[in-house]
């Protein structure tokens, strides 16, 4: 009979937890297309006025195409109202956003925000907060003043919204180039998001990115706004919890349709940054965050201990697995996306995102966050 050693208990253990950790994000994120998917698919004649939140420090460069793609939406041009909030910007954003102001001036508005004392309210937050405070409609949708939106993307995140019961929506979001360390963000954030919508469908808010979501104004209001919210340098991951914790419901849709497009970072500077943010906002997750990392852990122990007592089943083992749990991940969503055709960049992805969880520890060493040309 064949016996297998402590060792290789534990290396397949890892092999093991790995793999449930697949199959719970697969499993989650298959549910959350078919709630979205019903949703989106049925005949709605609610359309509501909504108001497009669009935080904006020195983005001359693309807040214009970022208002051109939100001026190009389907939704009812007379429901449908912009809020551009220049964030102390020193370039010519604040000139850019006053023409469009000019040429649309029942559609697009702009407003600074004042100087706040609250700790919770620094940085985008006190952007963020100021704009919704000025909302007088139902939803309010979030973006970015570097990214920009599909056609259907108001109408889809209405009727998401619009759902009784659902106070929070969320969609994906893509860089658009197509260099190859480009692909490679691409590859990060479309697994993240995947990730974080399986995790939603089944009751656990892992994240979502501020550049892609909606709220209800309602419940907005009744949390307290993020005045009310523990300051986070991933406000976004704050306001999911705080929503999630008040027991309302929050679609996370994996469509083509709630697609935002954002651009690459060009330096490893400040892809760096944008991880370390990341990795410190998680920290926020509490327990769950203890959870997935040791679900990324059982991954390296299990390759680890088989290669160290030379058992290359073990190492081929929990390779396969890792292999094909993050693949189907990404498929999932890049078939959703209308993104097949980076399929082929799956197995370089999945080294990409093993290559990250090397560094992630180091980062923490790093107590103040810098993003945007500010420290937290």
């Amino acid at each position: 009979m064949f016996e297998l050693t402590l060792w290789q208990c534990i290396a397949l253990i890892g092999c093991l937890v790995y793999l449930i950790r697949s199959l719970f994000f697969i499993v989650g994120l298959a549910k959350q297309r078919r709630q979205c998917q019903r949703i989106l698919n049925s005949p709605s004649e609610h359309m509501p006025a909504v108001t497009v939140v669009v935080p904006a420090r020195n983005e001359e460069h693309s807040i214009g195409t970022c208002l051109d793609s939100l001026l190009k939406s389907d939704y009812p041009t007379d429901k449908l109202n912009i809020l551009v909030v220049n964030d102390e910007s020193t370039d010519r954003t604040g000139d850019i956003v006053a023409e469009y102001e000019r040429q649309y001036p029942n559609r697009v508005r702009s407003i600074s925000p004042e100087m706040s004392e609250s700790a919770a309210l620094r940085g985008k937050t006190r952007a963020l907060h100021a704009g919704l405070m000025c909302v007088n409609t139902e939803f309010a949708l979030m973006t970015d003043a570097d990214c920009t939106v599909t056609k259907e993307w108001v109408t889809g995140m209405v009727r998401l919204l619009s759902e009784p019961g659902v106070a929070m929506a969320c969609g994906f979001t893509v860089v658009r180039e197509s260099t190859f360390p480009a692909l490679m963000q691409l590859m990060e954030w479309l697994f993240n998001h995947s990730l974080a919508s399986g995790g939603v469908a089944l009751g656990h808010p892992l994240g979502c990115f501020g550049n892609n979501i909606g709220i209800n104004m309602h419940v907005y209001r009744e949390l307290g706004g993020y005045p009310n919210i523990p300051f986070s340098v991933t406000e976004d991951l704050a306001l999911l919890q705080s929503v999630a914790k008040r027991g309302y419901q929050i679609r996370y849709a994996p469509s083509y349709r709630l697609k935002v497009e954002t651009g690459a970072l060009h330096t490893l500077r400040a892809f760096m940054h944008q991880l370390h943010r990341w990795t410190t906002g998680g920290q926020g997750l509490g327990w769950r965050a203890w959870i997935f990392v040791l679900s990324s852990v059982s991954f390296f122990v299990a390759v680890g201990v088989s290669a160290l007592v030379q058992w290359w089943p073990g190492v081929v083992l929990a390779c396969g697995i890792r292999l094909l749990g993050d693949a189907t991940i990404l498929f999932m969503s890049m078939r959703w996306l209308n993104l097949l055709k980076y399929t082929i960049l799956t197995p370089v992805g999945v080294l990409f995102f093993i290559c990250l969880e090397f560094v992630v520890p180091f980062l923490l060493f790093k107590r103040r966050v810098e993003w945007k040309g500010r420290t937290f």
